[in-house]
């Protein structure tokens, strides 16, 4: 019996041979495919009042388990009244829709309870993502101190369900545990830098057709399931039917409900449940260049699951040390500001977000994704991303004239800009 030299390497194949062993090695590892995923896990070490300590994987609740994820609170006050005058309050007032806001209402209140300096602005609602996070210390029930990774501090308290959640954790020696929020003294969080042992499944990942068009990347359903793992209930013809979303290859709107395609190829029409018809609180889209897509259900065609694509999730590191908003601003009346920079009287920081509508589906966007924020009337502001794509965002205060202005400091003094008077803000 003959046997063939399938690996005859000559001066002139040698260069095919060495692309073959690459592209066999690059197959044949699946190392760092997991860690592409597992590095996007939210990761820590939770310290209970007790002294007790565990180290894993955290999902909050049953929705956040991403660095992507967002956290929701409320800030205790408005640090910033104190910087405005009549005069600006004035400006501001004429920046708004008096009627549809109510601004009379709102003016009585505050001329009747600060003579000297008003302080009755509105407590914006925090947001950010929890790679931003270090540390999160609890205050009783409701009450956190977050810690940044810059150092800076702030006290948030209720506003969300992110509040009081049940913290879930697969520890490193124990395995999974559900924490109470009222037994936890703090949670420090970091980056992971190897594959995961466990995990509480693989991240969904698709593309999403809407009435506005296709979106692609991490995917969260109902604002909550987003692993492989996760469950989509409903109800059919034969009974009541829970399916991991591991085995389902699409999910489109159908009648009352939804058709769900598992991956053998069958089919089931899937009613009576918020996972599958009109109760939906919506679909979420990762985009890692913009930030949260987030579909109603009304503007929901469908969705196709697909594998993680081959760039990595965004990991703990990935999230860069958090910078004081600051930028040049010009005006309508062609004066021009180039300083530190307060966001609608409220945000400070690059990894704050602004939110806005663009045909019907929901934006928000960290600030350091930003370029430029161009205003457009009273009504909306087009949106230029680092990465040269344009949004044009309405029916949202950061964009419209329900936005309470800008604070920027000139010489060290703070100087106010209503809304109505900014032309243009280019972030540096």
């Amino acid at each position: 019996m003959s046997s063939k030299n399938y690996f005859n390497i000559t001066p002139g194949n040698i260069g095919y041979v060495v692309i073959f062993v690459l592209v066999s090695l690059v197959v044949s590892n699946p190392v760092n495919a997991d860690v592409n995923t597992d590095q996007g896990f939210i990761y820590g070490k939770i310290t209970m009042k007790n002294g007790k300590t565990f180290q894993g994987v955290i999902r909050w609740g049953t929705e956040e388990t991403f660095w992507h994820d967002m956290f929701n609170s409320s800030k205790l006050e408005n640090e910033f009244s104190h910087y405005l005058s009549w005069k600006d309050l004035r400006e501001m007032r004429a920046s708004r829709d008096d009627e549809r806001r109510g601004i009379g209402d709102f003016f009585k209140r505050l001329f009747s309870r600060h003579r000297k300096h008003p302080d009755v602005l509105p407590v914006h609602q925090f947001i950010c993502r929890f790679g931003e996070i270090k540390k999160m210390e609890m205050l009783g029930s409701r009450s956190v101190i977050l810690t940044f990774k810059n150092g800076d501090k702030k006290e948030l308290s209720g506003g969300s369900n992110d509040i009081r959640a049940n913290i879930h954790i697969l520890d490193q020696e124990v395995g999974e545990l559900n924490l109470k929020w009222r037994k936890i003294q703090m949670i420090e969080f970091m980056g992971v830098s190897q594959p995961l042992k466990e995990k509480f499944g693989e991240p969904l990942y698709g593309k999403v057709e809407t009435e506005a068009g296709v979106f692609r990347g991490f995917i969260q359903w109902d604002h909550q399931e987003c692993v492989d793992t996760d469950k989509l209930d409903g109800k059919c013809e034969e009974g009541k039917m829970s399916i991991k979303f591991g085995e389902i290859k699409s999910i489109e709107k159908y009648r009352r409900g939804s058709l769900v395609t598992l991956n053998s190829g069958k089919e089931y029409y899937l009613y009576g449940t918020n996972d599958v018809n009109d109760d939906n609180r919506g679909i979420i889209i990762n985009d890692l260049h913009v930030g949260k897509i987030m579909v109603d259900w009304d503007e929901f065609i469908g969705v196709e699951f697909a594998e993680s694509p081959g760039t990595p999730m965004p990991g703990y590191d990935d999230f860069a040390e958090p910078k004081t908003l600051s930028g040049k601003i010009k005006t309508k009346d062609n004066r021009i500001y180039s300083s530190r920079i307060v966001y609608d009287l409220d945000e400070t920081m690059d990894f704050e977000l602004i939110s806005g509508y663009y045909d019907g589906i929901l934006y928000k966007i960290p600030i350091r994704n930003i370029d430029t924020i161009v205003t457009v009337g009273g009504c909306c502001s087009e949106i230029t991303m680092k990465n040269g794509r344009k949004i044009e965002l309405e029916d949202g205060r950061d964009v419209n004239r329900d936005n309470d202005g800008l604070l920027v400091w000139d010489d060290d003094q703070p100087v106010y800009i209503p809304w109505r008077k900014v032309r243009e803000i280019k972030f540096k």
